[in-house]
């Protein structure tokens, strides 16, 4: 089960369902990375990342549908 950490090590998981559903085939397995959401330009937007921090898993699910954080895939494993 997709389980993601802030660096201060509190859960978030209801706080981007995206990432968490993206998640769900892989095999068990450590991932460390950064969570960005990009603003209305594409870019980065630090702003509505801090707006999705906190919020409940309902206020959650509508900010995932308007602004997703994306998630990349590698199409093969690391040698």
């Amino acid at each position: 089960m997709a389980c993601l950490r802030t660096r201060h090590g509190r859960r978030c998981d209801s706080e981007f369902p995206e990432i968490i559903a993206a998640a769900a085939g892989l095999p068990d397995v450590i991932l460390d990375g950064e969570i960005v959401v990009p603003g209305s330009d594409g870019c980065p937007d630090f702003a509505a990342l801090r707006g999705r921090l906190g919020v409940g898993a309902g206020r959650a699910r509508v900010l995932a549908a308007a602004r997703p954080a994306p998630v990349l895939r590698l199409r093969r494993p690391l040698a």
